[in-house]
């Protein structure tokens, strides 16, 4: 049974940054999101609401690296059932790249997980 799905689409867009003082902040969204009609956050369709939530997800915390385990204490989320829980993720450096496996998908349960990929920027 394959359980992979691009939740965010086939060219999503983010950023995720850590800093040296063990403080994090992530944010994935599909790069096709829909713009709203009303030009307004607080007034979107359902359906215009219904896509950002299923397209987007933005979270906050503290972590800590210990060898290949890195673990996350969510401060804040878009997806409140993270808010105040820790995750641990099993990570990579290859080459420029850092790999995750994600243990806990907000969109799937326990079942799914999610393999990301992000390029290194060093500051």
């Amino acid at each position: 049974m394959d359980r992979t799905k691009e939740y965010f689409g086939p060219n999503p867009a983010g950023q995720l940054i850590f800093d040296a003082d063990g403080q994090f902040s992530d944010i994935l969204m599909r790069s096709d999101l829909p713009k709203f009609k009303s030009n307004n956050r607080a007034k979107g369709s359902t359906e215009e609401n219904a896509a950002v939530v299923q397209g987007s997800i933005g979270y906050f915390g503290t972590y800590a690296l210990s060898g290949d385990n890195l673990k996350m204490h969510i401060v804040g989320s878009t997806y409140p059932n993270w808010i105040n829980t820790d995750q641990t993720h099993i990570v990579r450096r290859e080459g420029d790249r850092l790999t995750w496996q994600n243990a806990a998908a907000s969109a799937g349960g326990q079942e799914l997980h999610r393999r990301s990929e992000w390029p290194l920027h060093h500051t």
